[in-house]
């Protein structure tokens, strides 16, 4: 009789051990589940590109940064120092452009432009670079005509070299354009794709324009800008010059970025207070006034890699 009693309560506690073991598997499952679809909620909420600064996951937007280079024209720039006093100081200063060091106290040395450098184009060309982003037709963003890239150095055998935040993500462009100058703006666009491996942090190597846009090839046909935002391939008209500028490109968090310039906006304020007061210069300065921050990496230089015949 024991053995009858006994053998039915094996069989439920094993039956409840099973049941248990289920009920731990269904769970672990359940929050595995969840843990996916949120995951998968979290990047299609995240698909689009957040656009509003206030918003808390702007910072962690993924853009990329764009530096252009001349390489036909030539600039060099002198060390001077600033006065620091005065300015807005901000948590982060001890930034990867300009840091400043124990021994320059309330002074940071800054980069001017050296007058009578080698400088082969008025000021007004040189000191900036004309850019264009294209979007795609479905894309929040909007190309709004041409975006002046400001100087930011010049690299190894001085070639200038202009940087700026496309304010988008990678996938979000297209293609760009460069104008071949600034006084002439109907001469010659050149047009880049981006590369499809971009790291974080760091620049490509300089990239050759894959196409070179004549005002000639513009009459009486739909524009390159166009063609690109209706989704057509990037027409591939022959990169006639090897001065042509070239590009390269970098991955960067919005914070990283602003993190990575915060200093620099502390030595244009400084800038401002020492050679400016309401837009009037209050020192004897020449046309040529320009600054740039010191970078603590040279920029490579960004001579032809193509030869023509290969273009």
């Amino acid at each position: 009789m024991g053995k009858d009693i006994s053998e039915p309560a094996g069989i439920i506690k094993n039956y409840e051990l099973r049941e248990t073991r289920l009920s731990i598997k269904t769970l672990i499952l359940g929050m595995v589940m969840l843990t996916v679809l949120g995951s998968c909620s979290n990047l299609d909420s995240h698909s689009e590109p957040v656009e509003n600064i206030s918003d808390p996951r702007y910072q962690d937007e993924e853009h990329v940064i764009v530096q252009v280079c001349r390489p036909n024209k030539t600039v060099a720039f002198e060390n001077v120092k600033v006065d620091l006093k005065g300015t807005t100081r901000e948590p982060g200063d001890n930034s990867k452009i300009a840091p400043i060091s124990p021994d320059q106290g309330d002074n940071a040395i800054i980069r001017k432009w050296a007058a009578g450098s080698p400088a082969d184009a008025a000021v007004s060309e040189m000191i900036l670079a004309d850019v264009k982003v294209i979007y795609p037709s479905h894309s929040p963003y909007r190309t709004f005509g041409w975006e002046a890239h400001p100087l930011i150095g010049n690299t190894v055998k001085n070639q200038p070299v202009y940087e700026e935040d496309l304010r988008a993500r990678q996938k979000d462009v297209v293609a760009l354009a460069v104008r071949s100058n600034r006084e002439y703006p109907d001469n010659v666009n050149y047009w880049f794709t981006l590369p499809k491996i971009i790291p974080h942090n760091e620049f490509t190597e300089w990239q050759e324009p894959i196409s070179q846009e004549n005002k000639a090839d513009q009459i009486g046909k739909p524009s390159m800008e166009w063609e690109l935002k209706e989704g057509k391939t990037l027409p591939n008209y022959p990169v006639e010059s090897a001065n042509a500028p070239k590009m390269r490109f970098k991955i960067m968090t919005v914070r990283d970025y602003t993190e990575s310039n915060r200093f620099w906006k502390r030595e244009i304020e400084a800038i401002a207070n020492e050679y400016f007061r309401g837009f009037q210069p209050i020192k004897k300065i020449d046309d040529n006034l320009l600054f740039a921050p010191v970078l603590t990496e040279a920029i490579p230089n960004c001579e032809s890699t193509l030869s023509h015949e290969r273009r």
